[in-house]
């Protein structure tokens, strides 16, 4: 059986200790509620979004390539892998759009 300890990885934070210590928190007035703060850590927020989408892509990507490389696999056809993996890149481009599309749930 395996245990937490089995899975660790220097490249992740294991403890929420750890993931503090990996955060980058940036300074802004808590009173700050003008429509330029608000726009801002908008902006901010949009684009983390995008680039935890591009990491989870990458991903991903690097999983289907090994297991192509599996052998017993290599005549499995990943066109639905690939085209998942190409949606994740087109919606995440929607989210840093100029105009970004919010909570509408029609966007999608």
């Amino acid at each position: 059986m395996h245990t937490q300890e089995n899975h660790h990885s220097e490249k992740y934070p294991s403890s929420p200790s750890e993931q503090q210590q990996e955060c980058t928190q940036r300074e802004y007035d808590p009173q700050d509620f003008s429509q330029l703060a608000i726009n801002r850590g908008q902006r901010q927020i949009n684009f983390a979004l995008t680039v935890v989408d591009e990491k989870l892509a990458k991903a991903l990507g690097a999983l289907r390539d090994a297991l192509a490389r599996t052998p017993g696999l290599a005549r499995v056809d990943f066109d639905l892998v690939d085209e998942a993996i190409a949606d994740v890149y087109n919606t995440s481009n929607k989210v840093a759009d100029i105009k970004p599309p919010g909570c509408d749930p029609r966007w999608y």
